[in-house]
């Protein structure tokens, strides 16, 4: 008995000695810092176990504005605040994503040797190819050049809905379906490499393993169903370029290409890259989708409602001849009166988006900065905003914040600043999931139209019950903590009807000429 009590004595001697030698220092100014239980690795042991809940469990012990987690000597700041969110959007230049894009890129996409896309040897000759990079995917996916590519995958969204028929779906599934279709299709053209079942299966395959692509560990064992889609994706794409499938792809493909090629790249490396870019465009649509249909769907005076501003703000009914010259009528769905005229229908897309969130935010320090005059950032350390605390955050959304309400977003939908309204102004900022100003996600307005259009139709022309007989909302995956959206980890069944209101009657979608 004495010898284990010795042996105990000299591991917690050790444990504090290496605390001491391992464990970075911490300055007054910092904000507070959370110890684990286990030193070193308990904070890690907790990410692994709860995923992104993890800062939910942390923010919940501290109930602080910001606190300090080591995790072995890497410092890493977790803000809870909006007030200190928006500090840190004023100092981007040093508060960045940046230092992060080329080692993820590279691990994540098995992009090898020092080319231009992922050099290191020349920190100027890096940064403009990324600047040049980051200009020719904005200048697309917040450009006119976005409007084509959002009516081509509309229509494409207005196939699939025209070819579901009434019958039962493993409805995450069929979103992911449709969706990946619809973006690729009207991303890359006819000769898009993504159209086939087992190219399609690659793809979220790809995307489910990237946290651990990313630790460049091991790969092809660590990570072997993921690095196996990568590779087989890697595969069609350098086919899809060498028989020149981008020269009737949109300009989003065009634009970075040229940027590639005059950078020097090999096709190999484009191929690879590649691979990463319509992640972004794809990962969190089916999700959202998928949620905002269990969220109007399970509340049936919700989804009454819904209807009934549909028909009242966007629908127009017109008689027209079917192929026979028989009469028929049509229903014209108006896209920019879905986002303008329907605020209910957006509300609740928001509210979804709010409860659902998984994202936080990563971004390194390049130089201490001091936030509000209060807490100092030291620099090499890392900042994480977690969604699913400000988003869910009493002082923010009020006393129901983890309660389902669209309504909540009805009196703050104009853009934040605009008359000096404060409460307005603190809801915006709290309002994570498509990331905060300068960071916010540049394929927000695509994905919301996509999903607009998808969920209004879905709403007009069917009703959708669980095979089961409740809503009852399915177990989450939570250890994906790459997904801004939680993704459920089971499938949910549907039953599919056609209303009996709309038997008979053909849609169409209209959006406005020069917006999206």
């Amino acid at each position: 008995m004495e010898q284990f009590y010795l042996h105990l004595l000299v591991l917690l001697v050790l444990s504090i000695l290496l605390r001491f030698l391992i464990a970075p220092g911490h300055a007054p100014e910092e904000p507070p810092l959370v110890s684990s239980r286990i030193p070193f690795i308990g904070h890690l042991i907790g990410l692994a176990r709860y995923g992104n809940r993890y800062y939910v469990r942390l923010s919940a012990q501290s109930q602080l504005p910001a606190i300090t987690i080591n995790i072995f000597r890497q410092k890493i700041y977790l803000i809870y605040s909006p007030g200190l969110l928006a500090a840190a959007q004023r100092h981007a230049k040093y508060i960045s994503f940046e230092p992060f894009a080329a080692l993820a890129i590279r691990r994540a996409a098995g992009i090898k040797g020092n080319g231009p896309i992922v050099s290191s040897s020349s920190e100027k000759g890096r940064s403009s190819f990324d600047k040049q990079m980051k200009d020719a995917v904005h200048s697309v996916l917040l450009g006119e050049a976005m409007v084509g590519i959002t009516r081509a995958s509309v229509a494409a969204i207005k196939k699939s809905v025209d070819d579901l028929r009434s019958t039962e779906v493993d409805l995450l599934t069929w979103c992911r379906h449709v969706l990946t279709m619809a973006t690729t299709d009207s991303i890359y053209g006819p000769m898009n490499p993504y159209r086939n079942r087992e190219a399609e299966a690659a793809i979220w395959e790809f995307d489910s393993g990237l946290g651990k692509l990313t630790l460049n560990f091991a790969q092809r064992f660590i990570a072997r169903e993921a690095y196996q889609a990568r590779e087989k994706l890697v595969k069609r794409l350098l086919e899809y370029f060498e028989k020149c499938g981008y020269i009737n792809a949109s300009s989003f493909v065009q634009r970075r290409l040229e940027v590639e090629r005059k950078a020097g790249a090999t096709l190999e490396d484009i191929a690879r890259l590649e691979t990463l870019m319509v992640l972004p465009l794809l990962s969190n649509s089916a999700p959202s989708t998928f949620w905002v249909l269990f969220d109007i769907f399970s509340r049936l005076d919700l989804l009454e409602e819904i209807r009934k501003e549909i028909v009242q703000n966007a629908l127009q009914f017109k008689p027209c001849d079917d192929s026979m010259g028989k009469p028929k009528q049509m229903c014209t769905l108006n896209m920019n009166n879905i986002r303008d005229k329907c605020p209910l229908l957006v509300a609740t897309w928001q509210e979804t988006l709010r409860l659902r969130a998984n994202t936080a935010s990563v971004r390194f320090v390049s130089k201490d900065t001091k936030l509000n005059d209060t807490y100092l950032l030291k620099a090499n350390s890392i900042v994480q905003t977690p969604a699913n605390v400000l988003n869910v955050d009493p002082n923010i959304w009020g006393p129901d914040a983890h309660l389902y309400n669209p309504r909540r977003f009805l009196d703050t939908r104009a853009s934040p600043g605009a008359g000096g309204d404060r409460k307005r102004d603190r809801k915006w900022n709290g309002f994570m999931t498509f990331g905060a100003s300068p960071w916010t996600c540049p394929g927000r307005h695509f994905a919301t139209a996509q999903i607009l259009a998808l969920v209004s139709l879905l709403v007009m022309k069917f009703d959708i019950s669980p095979v089961a007989g409740d809503w009852v909302s399915p177990r989450i995956n939570h250890r994906s903590m790459a997904l801004a959206i939680s993704i459920p980890a089971e499938g949910l069944m549907v039953n599919v009807v056609t209303r009996k209101e709309v038997k008979g009657i053909d849609w169409e979608f209209q959006m406005m000429e020069g917006k999206a």
